[in-house]
């Protein structure tokens, strides 16, 4: 789902654990990857402004895999 709105490229091999910039939805955001546990667990803190708009570009991409929103 991820990878469908960030133009990194996240495989482990070219993204390992630690940190990078880019830019999902226009908005400015910093990705670290989990150096423990789950390969494809990441990090996002974002400012609370861009939050509303930066979840629904999420939720749209995860639509396909049947994530919805609320209860």
């Amino acid at each position: 789902m991820l990878a469908k709105v960030c133009s990194l490229d996240l495989h482990p091999a070219a993204f390992p654990p630690g940190a990078a910039t880019t830019s999902l939805n226009h908005t400015n955001v910093v990705l670290w990857r989990d150096p423990v546990g789950v390969a494809d667990s990441f990090n996002m803190p974002i400012f609370a402004t861009f939050a509303e708009s930066l979840c629904g570009t999420l939720l749209d991409a995860a639509a396909e895999y049947g994530v919805k929103a609320g209860p």
